[in-house]
């Protein structure tokens, strides 16, 4: 009986200790993951900033040519509505940006998240296989007749609980 107990007390303990490494490695897996998530969401943003830019520019350059088309100087109102073309195209690029810097710094956030999440799991396995292994050990000792002693031969035997025979001690 008390072998079955050590066997199934070793192997919860280790099945733990191998979950909890288990659930680190996946939460690093996923962490490196979100990162290169939010990387590609910034890289999109960069490129799509770009292509609005490209846009604006083409758009107040029609205003502009619009106006010289019809005789109209881009002096006054004219130059204002392209300056104001340009102010809200230049607005749309930093929102873009904006927007993909944050969804990086989230992902980036998400990660940290996801690795402190692996870690508390490495750790509860290890807290669990010990535990486990702790109360295991407890049962196997209840488990013997007597109970485990220090005998004369500096070994254990199993007569009385932990008792040590005072004549060994000099």
């Amino acid at each position: 009986m008390p072998a079955a107990l050590a066997g199934a007390t070793a192997f919860g303990s280790v099945s733990s200790v191998i979950g909890g490494f288990s659930g680190m490695s996946a939460a690093n897996t996923e962490a490196g993951l979100q990162r290169q998530q939010g990387s590609i969401a910034l890289s999109e943003a960069q490129a799509n900033a770009q292509n609005t830019a490209f846009n604006e520019t083409q758009a107040v350059g029609k205003q502009q040519l619009a106006f010289l088309a019809n005789g109209v100087t881009l002096e006054g109102s004219p130059s204002a509505v392209v300056k104001q073309s340009t102010s809200y195209g230049q607005q749309q690029v930093q929102s873009i940006l904006n927007q993909g810097a944050a969804q990086d710094a989230l992902a980036i956030q998400q990660a940290a998240q996801t690795q402190n999440q692996g870690r508390n799991a490495l750790i509860a396995g290890i807290s669990q296989g010990i535990s486990s292994g702790a109360q295991g050990a407890y049962n196997i000792y209840k488990s013997l007749p007597g109970g485990l002693t220090l005998s004369t031969g500096g070994g254990f035997s199993n007569t009385a609980p932990f008792s040590v025979n005072k004549n060994a001690i000099s």
